[in-house]
């Protein structure tokens, strides 16, 4: 979607698009306060088939994140449920506690962004590079031996931190 020129245009925009409008019209940098300092990355564009995640860029060091979003919807006009405010939370914690590991990507800020009838947490997470469905995408949906015990290895060992 592009900006449109007039305001009347924007304002029509706005109401039938609040997200896209705005990201379009005031930009898509966002600011994280982290264990780190202050964490500004500028949003870049979707990874491939994760529909809730996007690049994003560190304004000042030029490193990758992944930005992930965790979105709780209102029901029919509603308002949305205090249920899927508590899981929303609840996996957000979740995701900030899971802590340093080789095995789990690592969590270093979450905001809060709220756009129209809709509740979303950002996740700053680290910059994936791969991820299994990709690569069996890559490689004909088949596996070596060897893969499959190294895929479940690492599986083990990021199941293990998460649950000590």
């Amino acid at each position: 979607m592009s900006p449109s020129i007039s305001w009347s245009g924007w304002i029509s925009d706005l109401a039938r698009f609040p997200g896209d409008t705005y990201k379009a019209w005031i930009g898509n940098d966002y600011r994280f306060p982290s264990n780190e300092g202050l964490i500004v990355i500028h949003e870049e564009g979707p990874v491939g088939h994760l529909g809730d995640t996007v690049r994003a860029r560190c304004t000042a060091s030029g490193k990758g994140y992944d930005l992930r979003r965790l979105r709780a919807g209102a029901n029919a006009g509603g308002l949305v449920t205090l249920e899927a405010l508590e899981a929303l939370e609840r996996e957000a914690t979740l995701a900030m506690k899971a802590g340093v590991h080789s095995h789990t990507l690592r969590c270093y800020a979450s905001l809060i962004e709220n756009v129209g009838g809709t509740h979303c947490r950002l996740l700053l997470c680290s910059h994936c590079s791969t991820d299994l469905r990709s690569h069996l995408a890559a490689h004909d949906d088949k596996l070596r031996p060897a893969e499959i015990a190294d895929a479940g290895h690492q599986l083990a060992f990021g199941l293990g931190h998460l649950h000590s």
